[in-house]
């Protein structure tokens, strides 16, 4: 039959497919919730990532994963933004100012771009 052995091996496996399918569904959640908040602020999700993730112990045990996600207000730029939930609730999000949709990009003139350059000494032979 079974031995203590096999019940602690069968206990770990689980233990492991639980904790998968946790990360798994709370990925799912972060992305939604990110996805939530760029149609929200009208911005282009780009992409998502967890960052980190820890057992934690807040009204009971559970998961704290903290995700870093890009969006773009204006196809040009990159911003980073973070949100961290708890098993399958958002606790936090933090979106940096950005560029809205609406506004103009900053122009550069012709002189202030090539002003700075230096191409070395000239050399003359």
């Amino acid at each position: 039959m079974f031995n203590l052995y096999d019940v602690l091996v069968l206990f770990v496996f689980i233990g492991i497919c639980a904790a998968f399918w946790q990360w798994r569904q709370q990925d799912e959640t972060a992305r939604t919730y990110a996805q939530h908040l760029c149609k929200k602020h009208e911005l282009q999700l780009l992409d998502i990532a967890r960052k980190s993730g820890r057992p934690s112990w807040q009204n009971g045990l559970g998961w704290l994963a903290r995700y870093e996600f890009g969006f773009s207000s204006d196809r040009e730029k990159r911003y980073e933004a973070s949100l961290t939930l708890f098993n399958l609730r958002l606790q936090e999000h933090h979106i940096p100012p950005h560029r809205t949709p609406n506004e103009p990009a900053p122009q550069a003139s012709a002189t202030e771009t090539y002003s700075s350059m230096s191409y070395g000494p000239s050399k003359k032979g």
